[in-house]
């Protein structure tokens, strides 16, 4: 029953985020566009994935250290997805590049939490801080190719 869910759950964020084609250039072979709405991670919780992805915290993917290039750092669903660069695009048509950080976690609840609310990304806090206009609104990622 379980895994039945599981497999229910992900073809739900399929429907819900858009996917249905594949992008060859991205050499990924994951959908190259997500819609949905942001959220926003805490201070404390940004200062830590930092922290664990750059070099902290060896038992987990890292990311690189070099972040001054981007305008912000997202979360994403898909775990495998972290270290991809992406842009975040708005409503409005204001378009950031941004790295994946961090992910959701089946066991904390956060990827049941991202399908159930339509999450495309949680943005760092700093971000947020400086585009608090984009937090809790409708955006589009686009996974960049890699380089």
């Amino acid at each position: 029953m379980k895994d039945y869910l599981f497999v229910f759950g992900l073809l739900y964020l399929f429907i819900i985020f858009g996917h249905g084609t594949t992008d060859t250039n991205n050499q990924t072979g994951v959908e190259q566009t997500i819609y949905g709405r942001v959220s926003a991670y805490s201070k404390d919780k940004t200062d830590m994935v930092i922290h664990n992805r750059t070099g902290g915290l060896k038992s987990v993917l890292q990311i690189t250290t070099n972040l001054e290039r981007y305008a912000g750092l997202i979360a994403v669903y898909d775990c495998s997805l972290i270290g991809r660069e992406f842009h975040l695009i708005t409503n409005d048509g204001r378009t950031f590049l941004m790295l994946a950080f961090d992910c959701a976690g089946k066991a904390d609840g956060g990827a049941s939490w991202m399908l159930d609310n339509q999450i495309a990304c949680e943005v760092d806090y700093y971000f947020w801080q400086a585009h608090p206009d984009i937090v809790f609104t409708d955006v589009t990622l686009k996974l960049l190719p890699k380089n």
